[in-house]
């Protein structure tokens, strides 16, 4: 049997991502604070930079914030970070529970170990960053080294980093009181996920904070938590290894072609399409490389070039960096059964489609959209039918199958 696999990758837009309520845990700890030493300073937010924020810079591995892995951050100069690097304003305006403007700027989602007006002190002031530690426990540090909170500080107010841990994927606020007093501050200490109303705050900067979830938002702490206070969020949302869209095959002359497509995946290591005879035992015929972890709708095909004589049973196994695996559900495909001989019009097409059914039989036809989502579903009792009308520009999926023929699923794209 050849076992070649054909692999079609497709990188859609990332604003469809799908994501989970935030679900932390925040404990309270004592550390001794250090400053980061030889890190690499964000030049956007050197000394004396009011209301500034930074390109994207490398977490240098991935981190699940909630229930997405993110490689890239941005920092703000006013105590905040996102991993959303189209972000376009440095926003002093401290509001966990979301506001327009953070729609505007793309900002979200954020952490914000002290979110108010604040300025990078000239006085040996910076926002830098460091990687420390090896796979799989590497550590980033952001620091705002030397804060002025707010801008009217005669000087020095705090010093605090963000640690983001690998693997583990808890974050830290560590917190040093530098030598000048607060003037005015008004601030939110928190954390806010991609939909604007997903959100933890504090509620105090003592030792043992309160903490609120979706509810009455803190937006004006006016204290510095203590030199040595850490505060830990731990996140108990478990990543699944991937979202499964769909999982589909049909006959392309004497070889099978199956296809499937990912919405996320996360430490996805690799597929096997395995295959079965009588839908009990199965073997691995073909395998492919997954994304590894990816926020954007991936496609994927693979070629069965010899399948059995007969029903064909397949199901699709994902095995991760760690070995744990899952499977799909089973589908199977007949060898010997006659095609239907099906043609929809226009394709691709902005109005109504043809469904032609040129062998006069009855047919059930369902139809899906890119995301797996049953959109129609109809029983086909004459030579054709149209769809479509209203349908939203994108791709489908429309799945026809009759008794004693050999089920066919055809692309349509709505323009």
């Amino acid at each position: 049997m050849k076992k070649t696999l054909l692999l079609a990758c497709l990188f859609l837009s990332c604003k469809g991502t799908l994501f989970s309520a935030l679900n932390y845990t925040e404990s309270n700890l004592s550390v001794a604070f250090a400053y980061n030493t030889t890190p690499t300073i964000m030049g956007e937010l050197a000394a004396g930079i009011d209301d500034g924020y930074t390109n994207p810079y490398p977490i240098g591995f991935n981190f699940q914030f909630g229930s997405v892995v993110y490689t890239e951050f941005i920092a703000s100069s006013n105590g905040w970070m996102s991993f959303n690097t189209g972000v376009i304003g440095s926003d002093p305006a401290n509001q966990l529970a979301g506001n327009a403007t953070q729609t505007a700027n793309a900002e979200r989602p954020i952490i914000a170990p002290l979110w108010d007006d604040l300025d990078v002190s000239g006085s040996g002031g910076n926002v830098n960053y460091k990687l420390s530690g090896s796979a799989p426990s590497r550590v980033l540090t952001v620091e705002w080294k030397n804060m002025m909170w707010k801008n009217s500080a005669l000087g020095p107010v705090i010093s605090f980093q963000v640690k983001l841990y690998e693997t583990s994927n808890i974050i830290d606020f560590c917190y040093k009181a530098e030598s000048s007093a607060v003037s005015s501050g008004s601030a939110s200490i928190g954390l806010e996920g991609p939909s604007g109303t997903d959100y933890y705050c504090l509620t105090n900067t003592t030792a043992t904070p309160g903490v609120n979830h979706n509810v009455s938002e803190v937006t004006t702490i006016n204290s510095r938590p203590a030199t040595n206070q850490v505060y830990r969020w731990t996140n108990n949302v478990t990543p699944t290894p991937i979202e499964l869209i769909c999982f589909t095959g049909m006959n392309r002359g004497s070889a099978n072609l199956l296809e499937w497509s990912t919405a996320t995946e996360t430490n996805n290591d690799f597929f096997s399409i395995e295959r079965s005879a009588d839908g009990s035992s199965y073997s691995p015929i073909l395998t492919t490389k997954g994304a590894g972890n990816s926020t954007c709708i991936l496609r994927y095909n693979a070629l069965d070039e010899q399948p059995l004589k007969g029903r064909n049973y397949y199901r699709l196994k994902q095995t991760d960096y760690d070995g744990k695996f899952s499977y799909s559900e089973v589908i199977s495909l007949q060898n010997n059964a006659p095609e239907l001989n099906i043609s929809i019009y226009p394709n691709p097409g902005s109005g109504e489609f043809t469904l032609h059914c040129r062998d006069g039989i009855p047919l059930q036809v369902k139809i899906y959209d890119q995301t797996g989502k049953l959109v129609e579903e109809r029983v086909l009792n004459n030579a054709e039918m149209l769809f479509g009308s209203g349908y939203s520009p994108g791709l489908y999926f429309i799945s026809c199958s009759a008794e004693g023929q050999q089920p066919q699923v055809i692309k349509v794209i709505r323009n």
